[in-house]
């Protein structure tokens, strides 16, 4: 929204001013004040119409009416060349019958009616490919996120064989410490059935 300012003007000096004083602040005149012009000094700035402003300025400055309008813009231009091209000179409507504006707008329209059907025809199958390609995406991120619990119990499978290895291992590592034990008890008994032996033979030689 703009705010206007009134002007007025002193009728004896010409001096210009933004109030209706009673006398003239440049010729000292009096009853010489006189309404002269109402003018724009700029946009309001309460904080209502400043929100409007912002509102409008977005949607205005949106990216998607800016190509539309520069869309618009290139075909128009191409149609007034194709008019250059076709016509000698530049539509007037005075120089066409209310039948012959009635018809080029008829087989104008019909060609549009033509063009959004074939284009709706189109987008209905890029929209059925779109929603094909997502469906297979569902069914392979199922797979995926299928597979993903199957690794992961796998290596959960792993980790415990893994864990269970070591402790076999371990376990066949005291046995052979057990073993390694054992034959040297087994042949300190030797060596000790051997002196006893060898005691008892010169025990037996010994008479009495």
């Amino acid at each position: 929204m703009m705010i206007e300012q009134d002007i007025f003007k002193c009728s004896n000096c010409g001096y210009e001013m933004d109030e209706n004083y009673i006398g003239c602040p440049e010729c000292k005149a009096f009853g010489t004040i006189k309404f002269l012009k109402r003018v724009k000094v700029g946009p309001c700035q309460c904080a209502d119409c400043v929100a409007k402003d912002k509102q409008r300025a977005k949607h205005f400055n949106h990216p998607f009416y800016q190509t539309v309008k520069e869309n618009v813009e290139k075909f128009r231009m191409s149609q007034i060349e194709k008019g250059a091209e076709t016509y000698p000179e530049p539509f007037n409507p005075d120089s066409w019958t209310e039948e012959q504006l009635y018809e080029h707008s008829m087989q104008e329209l019909a060609d549009a009616q033509n063009y959004n059907t074939g284009m709706l025809d189109r987008m209905i199958k890029q929209r059925k490919e779109i929603e094909r390609l997502n469906k297979e995406n569902e069914n392979q991120l199922h797979y995926i996120n299928s597979a993903r619990k199957d690794y992961s119990k796998a290596i959960t499978t792993i980790d415990e064989l893994q864990a269970k290895v070591r402790a076999l291992e371990a376990k066949v590592c005291t046995l052979e410490n057990e073993e390694d034990y054992l034959q040297q008890i087994r042949v300190n008994q030797g060596k000790k059935i051997i002196e006893m032996r060898e005691r008892i033979n010169e025990l037996e030689g010994i008479e009495l």
